[in-house]
């Protein structure tokens, strides 16, 4: 349990400002920061709604909410995990261009912001349809 409270204090000390400057400085708002703060969030909810759980599993010795918590749970933690591998295959997409494609003058076309809110927008929509299906009773 005191492995879990250190993992939950460097997670929410080291992502939460990134979420923040990056939303609220206009000056980092480039693809790669975008998508660099979405794994961030990813990690934040991980962080905020996996860990406490978690803790008071390990504390109690078993599982002493519901099953609809259960479902629940289970539901987030399989969108916030799929999302944040996905933002990072998304991140290597947009390295990937920037270092074969970095003469290229077509790549701020290619890696603009709207681009990586696009990215981001499939990243959540594949892990949201990804993590539904136990929710409609598919196990």
């Amino acid at each position: 349990s005191v492995i879990l409270i250190v993992i939950f204090t460097i997670a929410l000390i080291g992502n939460f400002p990134v979420v923040f400057m990056t939303y609220w400085e206009k000056k980092l708002h480039t693809s790669t920061n975008i998508l660099i703060a979405n794994l961030a969030f990813c990690d934040l909810l991980i962080t905020i709604f996996i860990i406490p759980i978690c803790f008071i599993v390990v504390q109690v010795g078993m599982w002493p909410f519901s099953s609809i918590t259960c479902q629940i749970l289970g539901f987030l933690e399989m969108v916030s995990y799929t999302a944040s591998l996905s933002s990072l295959a998304m991140i290597s997409i947009n390295r990937y261009y920037a270092i074969v494609r970095a003469l290229d003058q077509d790549f701020a076309k290619k890696m603009s912001v709207k681009r990586a809110k696009y990215m981001i927008a499939i990243v959540w929509i594949y892990s949201l349809v990804w993590a539904s299906p136990p929710l409609y009773g598919w196990n």
